[in-house]
């Protein structure tokens, strides 16, 4: 079920990153939702505050670009207990995400990769 991120992508993402320059400014092709990302230490909840969504989905990366957790749901609103999409607790630390979302009328909007630190 895993998954590596192209190379292009990935490095891109990454050496913004050590660089210490944002990796996104803004959402790419959502710039029309409102998305919400909220975290605690048990876990992450990704809401997108539209109508004519039909579904939501995030995937989540490690530093080494193998997927961590990949998950689509019908709605505008994903959980994540930081697991792994092998049931196992990821690790504190750094992770690169992507938020996917479906319209009604069969539109795919992604955005751009971001950050997101687990410490629990």
């Amino acid at each position: 079920m895993g998954g590596t991120v192209g190379d292009p992508l990935f490095f891109d993402a990454v050496n913004a990153w050590v660089k210490q320059s944002n990796v996104c400014t803004a959402t790419a092709g959502l710039s029309q939702r409102t998305v919400t990302l909220s975290q605690t230490a048990q876990g992450l909840t990704l809401s997108v505050d539209s109508q004519g969504v039909s579904s939501v989905g995030l995937t989540v990366y490690d530093l080494n670009g193998q997927t961590v957790f990949a998950q689509e749901t019908a709605g505008t609103t994903l959980s994540w207990n930081y697991l792994s999409s092998e049931g196992q607790p990821v690790a504190n630390g750094v992770y690169l995400y992507v938020v996917t979302i479906k319209n009604t009328d069969g539109q795919v909007l992604q955005s751009e990769v971001k950050k997101l630190v687990v410490l629990r």
